[in-house]
C-alpha cells in the first residue's frame, strides 16, 4: 500500500511540475501567503561566445596506416588453434587421453 503511495506522489509531483516549474509555483504561494507579489528580477542578457579555437587536425602515425585488413567480429571463435578451457579435448591418435 505504501509503495501505491509513494507512485501516486510521484506522479502528482511529475504532473504539477510538467507545465510549470516548481519554482513559479514557489513564488506564487509566497505571494499569497505574504499579500505581496514578487518582484520579477530582469533576465540578464548572455553575451554570445566567442569563435571555438580551431582543434590542430591529428597526427597521423606512420606505422598504423599499412596494416592488414581487420578480421571481422566473433572469427576467434571458428578458430581451430584457439582452444579454450571448456572446449572438449581434442581425441589423440592413440585412442588414450
Amino acid at each position: 500500500m505504501r509503495v501505491l503511495a509513494e507512485i501516486f506522489v510521484v506522479g502528482v509531483l511529475i504532473y504539477l511540475g510538467w507545465e510549470t516549474p516548481f519554482k513559479d509555483w514557489a513564488d506564487d504561494a509566497r505571494s499569497r501567503l505574504t499579500g505581496k507579489p514578487t518582484a520579477i528580477a530582469p533576465q540578464e542578457v548572455v553575451p554570445t561566445p566567442a569563435a571555438p579555437t580551431p582543434r590542430p587536425r591529428p597526427r597521423v602515425v606512420p606505422g598504423i596506416q599499412g596494416l592488414s585488413t581487420p578480421t571481422p567480429h566473433g572469427a576467434w571463435m571458428f578458430d581451430p588453434n584457439h582452444h579454450g578451457t571448456l572446449d572438449r579435448p581434442t581425441p589423440s591418435p592413440t585412442g588414450q587421453p
